[in-house]
């Protein structure tokens, strides 16, 4: 009986406490007893924690508490609210973590649908029909496409006759001769269609013209110093290939310049003991050559890397870098060397003083051999396989194998011949007549 009596009280006392702590009972209907009890579970309240605000853009004095914290959903700022204001604290946006690892490259996309066909350009005049070719597979197909399969021909038909021309130049479809005017000072330039002569302008220069080069976009022309009264100095000038127009004149060269030539971003200007490089598309001088250049540095070549001048008073030809117009070299070649031309491997030296012409390796400059050719050779082109020489005081141009040197061909042409050029399927040659003119312009 004491047993249960015990286990009864206990149970009665649990039960007391449970309604207690359930609020089932008043906290003062509480036992005395279990007071304490009371006081010990409840215990006093606690301070407000602080509170979290979001919403987009900064926060407003009118929300919040001293303590609390607000974050900007749009701009990534965390701010805290202190002493009644709101205080920016951090900016996540602002943070970087560090770079993940690469991603493994996505599947290739399928192919877009093949564009629209461009509009068909307008046809082109119908050249002159050609003479038969000879039958048999003696000739390969790469002669064939170059047009250089067939001998040289001589057909006789000149252009620009009774004129004065000095120097040539091809842009891509058309001739530019320039026209000198004799002792009576005068100039001018002229534009033939490369397909069949026929002129499509007259440019004046103002002074006889002496040399010319192409850009890609423009022809550079360089003119004569005339002392006659008043006189007028020499000059560079450049004309829009296009449509002739004067886009600059340069200089003011009592002296003359010499040669011209360019690099694919720079030309190259030659007078007398230099060789200035100047930018194409504004003329400032970025660099020059005085360093074995001679007092006569007649012809210039570019061989993709270099600039070689010939220096005709020295006999010899210079080897400069374009990058930096540093001497690379200086090689002796014949007698008076007035003309270069570039075959891709080699550097070839009309020798006008000696009737010879020089071939040298362009990598390192060596001799490679000495080819005699006519009466003065003043002028050198090269058509793909060919290195082709005009001899000003026979009145003749030679074909030479430039594989090996070998005289290929020699063509009778007119008085003087002083300049060369080739359109891709032909050589074109300036007869320059002499001072008085009587010279003309022919195609072989």
């Amino acid at each position: 009986m004491k047993i249960l009596r015990i286990t009864f009280v206990s149970l009665t006392l649990i039960a007391i406490c449970l309604f207690l702590l359930a609020g089932l009972i008043p906290a003062g209907d509480w036992p005395e007893e279990l007071q304490g009890m009371q006081q010990a579970l409840n215990g006093p309240s606690g301070q407000d924690g602080s509170k979290w605000y979001t919403a987009s853009g900064a926060p407003t004095d009118s929300i919040g508490a001293d303590g609390d914290f607000y974050l900007n959903s749009s701009g990534g700022s965390i701010w805290a609210r202190s002493d009644g204001s709101w205080i920016l604290i951090y900016n996540l946006s602002e943070l970087t973590g560090p770079q993940g690892p690469e991603g493994p490259m996505g599947l290739e996309g399928l192919m877009g649908p093949e564009g629209p066909m461009g509009p068909s350009g307008s046809r082109g005049l119908t050249g002159a029909q050609g003479e038969q070719g000879l039958p048999g597979l003696e000739y390969n197909p790469m002669q064939i496409a170059l047009l250089r399969w067939y001998d040289a021909i001589e057909t006789g038909e000149t252009f620009l006759d009774d004129t004065n021309p000095r120097a040539l130049a091809f842009d891509g479809a058309h001739i530019w001769v320039a026209m000198g005017g004799g002792l009576m000072g005068g100039g001018y330039l002229m534009k033939i269609k490369a397909c069949d002569g026929s002129v499509v302008g007259t440019f004046d220069v103002g002074a006889p013209p002496t040399n010319l080069a192409f850009d890609g976009v423009n022809i550079w022309v360089t003119t004569s110093a005339i002392s006659l009264p008043p006189g007028i100095p020499a000059h560079v000038k450049k004309l829009k290939a296009s449509d002739g127009s004067l886009l600059g004149s340069w200089g003011m060269n009592w002296l003359g310049y010499y040669a011209l030539t360019f690099d694919g971003t720079h030309i190259w200007v030659a007078e007398r003991y230099s060789v200035e490089k100047r930018r194409a598309y504004d003329y400032i001088g970025v660099g020059s050559i005085s360093n074995g250049v001679g007092e006569y540095p007649v012809a210039l070549a570019f061989d993709g890397t270099n600039i070689w001048v010939a220096n005709q008073d020295l006999d010899n030809v210079i080897k400069v870098k374009a990058s930096d117009c540093s001497l690379q070299g200086t090689f002796t070649v014949g007698t008076g060397p007035c003309a270069l031309a570039f075959d891709g491997e080699n550097i070839w030296v009309a020798n006008g003083g000696d009737d010879t012409v020089t071939k040298l390796k362009a990598s390192d400059g060596s001799l490679q051999g000495t080819f005699s050719v006519g009466d003065y050779p003043s002028a050198l082109v090269f058509d793909g396989e060919n290195i082709w020489v005009a001899n000003r005081f026979d009145n003749t141009v030679m074909k030479l194998k430039a594989s090996n040197g070998s005289i290929d061909g020699t063509f009778a042409v007119g008085d003087q011949p002083c300049a060369l050029a080739f359109d891709g399927a032909n050589i074109w040659v300036a007869d320059s007549g002499g001072l008085m003119g009587g010279g003309d312009l022919r195609k072989l």
